[in-house]
């Protein structure tokens, strides 16, 4: 028979084994008192938790739907109405193919606007300077969208001088002209 007073003893012995030491904990907590994160950091931190949350939320719900499938369709199946659950079978498959096809469409639809914006942006670039435009290679079509339309104006090339009207030359007058332009000595005194 097993002595109930060395089991108690040796499960308490393995407890403070992998119990931290005092002196752990309160490094722990200098550790986390030192710790000081930036407003820009605890709004990233909240958003990536709230983010893995929602996801951990979403799995369960997922996990409890098909549970609760599973539960009906067992119930069905001892009741033997094998036909309504094939057909409802039937149902789900066939809403599954149509989202299927919706999300085939909204695919395509999303590459004939990534091309169309890839297009834009190339046309866009030409007038760049190559430094940007090998800079911008790195970026996805719409980064590079977004970063021509922050920076238009620096980017535009520099408007031509318009030409000098009748090629430089002074303008021709006529002689009532020069005549009314003319100034005398008389006019100066």
């Amino acid at each position: 028979m097993v002595d109930e007073h060395a089991v108690e003893q040796a499960a308490s012995e393995q407890q403070r084994d992998e119990a931290p030491d005092q002196g752990e904990l309160v490094e722990r907590s200098d550790e986390r008192a030192r710790l000081q994160f930036t407003p820009e950091q605890q709004r990233e931190i909240d958003r990536i938790i709230a983010e893995r949350l929602d996801r951990e939320r979403r799995r369960r719900e997922q996990e409890a739907q098909r549970a609760a499938q599973r539960a009906r369709e067992e119930m069905l199946a001892q009741q033997q109405e094998w036909q309504r659950l094939a057909e409802e079978r039937a149902a789900r498959i066939a809403e599954l193919e149509q989202q299927v096809a919706r999300v085939h469409e909204l695919e395509a639809q999303v590459e004939r606007y990534r091309e169309l914006l890839q297009r834009h942006v190339t046309a866009q670039l030409k007038t760049a300077p190559r430094v940007i435009r090998d800079a911008l290679q790195r970026l996805d079509p719409l980064e590079q969208f977004q970063f021509l339309i922050e920076h238009a104006d620096e980017l535009r090339p520099p408007a031509a001088v318009p030409p000098t009207p009748e090629g430089g030359q002074a303008p021709r007058l006529t002689d009532e002209e020069r005549r009314r332009r003319a100034v005398s000595v008389r006019d100066l005194w």
